[in-house]
């Protein structure tokens, strides 16, 4: 198990820190997993805003709830950081599983 379903909320995500995935849920009943290291330096990411939101703690780059990435480090341009590495993943129950 990643996580329970009820722990990631619609338009929102949370990053699971003791195995550094970001679990979104950008629709309801559709949820998305990303290896959560920037991808600009690999630092890992910051939990997600209210908008699903997740910023790089040491150059600000930002990625939303598809793992896309939406401001590049130091505030350049988006596209300059490559967008997360999606991990497949399917509900099983009432939990969040690798597929």
């Amino acid at each position: 198990m990643l996580v329970a379903t009820d722990k990631v909320p619609v338009g929102g995500g949370v990053v699971v820190t003791d195995i550094v995935v970001a679990m979104t849920q950008p629709t309801q009943g559709q949820f998305m997993a990303f290896d959560a290291h920037c991808t600009h330096q690999g630092t890992p990411l910051g939990q997600p805003n209210s908008q699903g939101v997740m910023t790089c703690p040491l150059h600000g780059s930002q990625f939303d709830d598809e793992g896309k990435n939406l401001v590049g480090p130091n505030g350049g341009a988006a596209g300059t950081t490559a967008n997360l590495t999606e991990i497949p993943v399917k509900v099983q129950g009432k939990n969040v599983v690798r597929a």
